[in-house]
């Protein structure tokens, strides 16, 4: 549920003319995509009303971006945090270095969409995929709160289009995947995939 602090700030992007996906929603944290950068200008407009701040996972604290990757942004005001990507992300095995999920992954980002009332929300297959290479890359474990999104979206996996965008990621480990989605099997999930060395 979006907060009042959280509502005015997506309303501020669409007045800016800014496509935006909502990909998590927590008490004082909005987490965001956007479909390209802001220019000079329009980053001037955001800093009249929001402070910027620099990211936990940025450059300045020694995190790297491949493959032209852009950085991360955030921006504070009334106790509410406002994180920016510009590419659905992936934590990479190597170490404190973020990668964008495979192209086919982004280009559909902005292609489909979920609405509730006047804001915009990542579709469920893209949302599943970000929750599930952000528990196993980077939180490495499965929270309750994971599992029971998981759950609610166990239908997913069996569908070819999702399997394809699986395949970028996990590539000679998906079948295995998909039957540990299938069963459910959330805990062993991880050790099982750091031990495959198929590829």
């Amino acid at each position: 549920m979006l907060n009042i602090e959280q509502k005015q700030f997506l309303e501020f992007l669409t007045e800016q003319k800014m496509e935006y996906r909502i990909i998590e929603i927590k008490e004082k944290k909005l987490t965001i995509i956007l479909q390209k950068q802001p220019d000079e200008k329009m980053q001037r407009r955001w800093k009249q009303k929001y402070r910027k701040m620099h990211h936990p996972y940025g450059r300045l604290y020694g995190y790297s971006f491949l493959y032209q990757m852009h950085e991360f942004m955030l921006y504070y005001r009334h106790h509410n945090f406002f994180e920016i990507f510009f590419e659905l992300p992936c934590l990479s095995l190597t170490p404190k270095t973020f990668i964008p999920l495979d192209r086919l992954i982004q280009e559909s980002v902005f292609q489909s969409r979920k609405q509730d009332g006047d804001f915009l929300y990542l579709d469920d297959s893209n949302a599943y995929i970000y929750h599930l290479v952000t528990c196993i890359f980077q939180n490495k474990e499965f929270s309750d709160k994971d599992i029971a999104f998981f759950d609610e979206h166990s239908n997913l996996p069996d569908q070819k289009e999702m399997q394809e965008k699986l395949k970028t990621v996990f590539f000679g480990f998906t079948e295995e995947l998909l039957k540990i989605l299938q069963d459910k099997e959330y805990d062993t999930l991880i050790k099982r995939y750091f031990s495959y060395q198929d590829y």
